[in-house]
């Protein structure tokens, strides 16, 4: 314990992002993919990796540039203000109460 704090460069942190997406994706979501897609399942996939590496970037770039913790809190916080901070911090509780409220009474219909 020594040696400091290790630090992850951006293809440790690429390379997490991508096992998180395909280590649950990949085992849960092929079946339904098929389904849905038929003879599109590849296209699909690409489309699915693009656009999962089009949000990340940005994502680790920023945790880069910005290391603390807190999250997307502290990066709004820092760079729009307290006001923006807390309309972020709002929204996000506000989002996790109440998708779990209206798929819950989806599901009782």
């Amino acid at each position: 314990m020594g040696e400091g704090h290790k630090k992850l460069n951006f293809s440790d942190c690429m390379g997490l992002a991508i096992g998180q997406i395909i280590g649950s994706g990949i085992m849960v979501l092929t079946g339904i993919v098929i389904g849905l897609t038929g003879h599109g399942i590849a296209a699909a996939f690409i489309l699915g990796a693009v656009l999962a590496i089009v949000t990340c970037v940005p994502f680790i770039l920023l945790t880069s540039a910005i290391p603390s913790s807190g999250a997307g809190f502290i990066y709004i916080h820092r760079l729009m203000g307290e006001k923006a901070g807390f309309m972020y911090i709002a929204m996000f509780v506000y989002t996790q109460i109440r998708y779990p409220y209206v798929k819950a009474k989806q599901e009782k219909k």
